[in-house]
């Protein structure tokens, strides 16, 4: 008798092991493609909100340097219809995105009040314009997996950006 009640609680424990890991790999089938494309998206979003900050600050460098008035009214406008678009891909942002990036993304968005407002004449609102968009790659980083940037990487990576150093 003792065989028999070991070997039925040996079937009851093994079905709910095999139920339990069966429930796990549905619950597992389920929510996988739903995680991937949550991570697609993610990093679609993250593409064009990086790619648009670059395509800025390259935009307001060209517009520091440039001396004909008409050509710097252009950069300027250019400027401005990319920072709009900039503005609209950040709505979407603290939904998609972790907190890290959202806060450096939003530090970015207040360095650039500055610079418009004196319409690229001041070299305090360029350097920290700059300065905030270097704060993007760690939190970027971060979340896509790369590994961090060394201190020579962030070295040389600063005076590229500020050929005064």
């Amino acid at each position: 008798m003792s065989e028999s009640l070991i070997l039925g609680l040996a079937s009851i424990l093994s079905s709910g092991v095999v139920g339990s890991v069966g429930l796990y790999l549905v619950y597992h089938a389920r929510s996988q493609p739903f995680r991937e494309r949550l991570y697609e998206a993610q990093l679609a979003l993250l593409s064009d909100i990086a790619e648009r900050v670059i395509a800025l600050n390259s935009i307001c460098l060209v517009h520091r340097v440039q001396s004909d008035e008409l050509a710097r009214l252009k950069t300027l406008l250019r400027a401005a219809e990319v920072g709009k678009e900039l503005g609209s891909l950040c709505s979407r942002a603290p939904v998609l995105l972790p907190a890290s990036i959202c806060v450096a993304i939003t530090e970015y968005g207040k360095a650039l009040v500055p610079y418009f407002r004196t319409k690229g004449s001041d070299d305090a609102a360029l350097a920290a314009l700059h300065e905030a968009c270097h704060a993007l790659v760690d939190p970027i980083r971060a979340f896509t997996g790369v590994d961090p940037m060394s201190e020579e990487t962030l070295r040389m990576f600063r005076s590229f950006s500020d050929p005064g150093d």
